[in-house]
């Protein structure tokens, strides 16, 4: 099925003129195959590493020393910027927790940006509030939502202007 579905898609993304067509006409494909079929399938554990196996080195062998010389300066940017962002949420996290008397692990899980579902299994995992945490990740994702999007039409006012 897999299979079927990323020929499939191979095929009909250049056709369909999908922006990242090697990508988003298998992902498309297999979308709409496996929800459209009422049967439930398992991929082997197997044929799983093997498939990371080779995305692992079709990217890896993408790169030679100069890349990676080119690339290295762009890392360490990015490793610091995720190492502030971090920082960052502890610190509102810890702020939340001093001002809402609201226990620490419970305001730290809230306010670290990453998956929802992520956080909602830790939260569970270490037993605090499943519902606190809930709410402050979709709040964080509506003002994301509702924010981003005049920053950009503002960026692009400044841009013309």
């Amino acid at each position: 099925m897999l299979c079927v579905c990323g020929g499939l898609g191979v095929w009909l993304g250049p056709v369909l003129r999908l922006p990242s067509s090697l990508f988003l006409g298998p992902f498309l494909a297999g979308l709409i195959g496996f929800w459209s079929l009422p049967y439930t399938f398992e991929m082997p554990p197997l044929g799983f590493t093997a498939g990371l196996v080779l995305v692992g080195l079709g990217t890896g062998l993408k790169f030679d020393g100069n890349t990676a010389k080119k690339l290295i300066k762009a890392v360490l940017i990015e490793l610091i910027l995720v190492l502030v962002l971090i920082g960052s949420c502890l610190g509102v996290g810890y702020i939340f927790h001093l001002v809402t008397k609201v226990d620490t692990m419970t305001a730290i899980l809230g306010s670290t940006p990453g998956g929802i579902t992520a956080m909602i299994a830790t939260v569970l995992q270490l037993g605090g509030d499943s519902g606190l945490v809930m709410a402050m990740q979709m709040t964080r994702m509506l003002l994301i939502l509702l924010i981003v999007p005049w920053v950009l039409q503002q960026m692009m006012i400044d841009k013309k202007g």
